[in-house]
C-alpha cells in the first residue's frame, strides 16, 4: 500500500533510492497514487538538516562501488557514462547538491540535469564558471553517447578502442568539417580527455569541499 511504501522509505530508505526519486515521475497506472507517493516522499528525498552531513560521503561511497566495477571490467577510462569523468559524475554533483539543499531551496528540485545546474547557480551553491564547464562537458558526453548508440544500434557507453572506430566517431561528432581525418581524430580525442578530466576534477573538488 501507499502507507507501507512511505513507512519503508522513512525508516529504511537509502541514499541511492533518494537519488532515484529525484527524477521520479508517474507515467502509467494510477497517476493519482503515483503523485501521492512522490509528494509523500519529499521529506525522505530532501531530508533534514541533522542528517544532511551524510549525503556527500554516501554518494562518494556509491561512486567508489561503480568505479570498482568499471576497473574490474577494464572500462574505467572508456565508459562514457560510468567511467572517470563521465556523465554519472556530473549527475552526482548536481544530485548531491539537490539532496543537500533541496529542503531549504525547493526551487532547485528539477528532474533535468541542465536546468538544475542553472537553479543551483541562482542560490549560489554552484558557481557560474563551474556550471558552464559542467554543461559543456555534459552536452559533449551526451552527444557522444547518442552517436555511439546510433552506430551500434544498441545501448552502449563504451568509447571505441580501435583507431578506425575512433576516426568514424570523430566524423559523426562533426570533427571532419574543419580538419583532415588525422587532425579530426586527434582533436576529438583531446576534447574527450579534456572533458572527462575537467569533470573528474570538479567532482573531486565540489564533493570533497562540500563534505568537509
Amino acid at each position: 500500500s501507499l502507507e507501507d511504501a512511505l513507512h519503508y522509505y522513512a525508516g529504511r530508505g537509502r541514499t541511492w533510492e533518494r537519488l532515484a526519486f529525484l527524477k521520479a515521475k508517474p507515467i502509467a497506472g494510477n497517476l493519482r497514487v503515483g503523485q501521492s507517493l512522490i509528494k509523500g516522499l519529499t521529506n525522505f528525498v530532501y531530508g533534514n538538516e541533522e542528517g544532511e552531513g551524510e549525503v556527500f560521503p554516501a554518494i562518494q561511497a556509491l561512486r567508489s562501488q561503480i568505479l570498482t566495477k568499471m576497473i574490474r571490467r577494464g572500462e574505467v577510462d572508456r565508459n562514457v557514462k560510468l567511467g572517470i569523468g563521465g556523465i554519472r559524475e556530473i549527475e552526482f554533483i548536481v544530485q548531491a547538491l539537490q539532496l543537500r539543499w533541496g529542503k531549504a531551496y525547493p526551487e532547485i528540485r528539477d528532474r533535468q540535469t541542465l536546468k538544475a545546474m542553472v537553479k543551483l547557480t541562482h542560490i549560489k551553491k554552484l558557481t557560474a564558471p563551474d556550471a558552464r564547464l559542467l554543461k559543456e562537458s555534459y552536452v559533449f558526453l551526451r552527444n557522444l553517447e547518442h552517436k555511439l548508440q546510433m552506430v551500434h544500434e544498441f545501448q552502449t557507453h563504451l568509447f571505441p578502442s580501435k583507431t578506425e572506430e575512433i576516426a568514424k566517431c570523430a566524423v559523426r561528432m562533426g570533427y571532419l568539417k574543419h580538419a583532415t581525418g588525422a587532425q579530426a581524430m586527434e582533436a576529438f580525442l583531446n576534447d574527450y580527455r579534456r572533458h572527462t578530466t575537467t569533470v573528474h576534477q570538479l567532482y573531486e573538488r565540489i564533493l570533497w569541499s562540500s563534505a568537509s
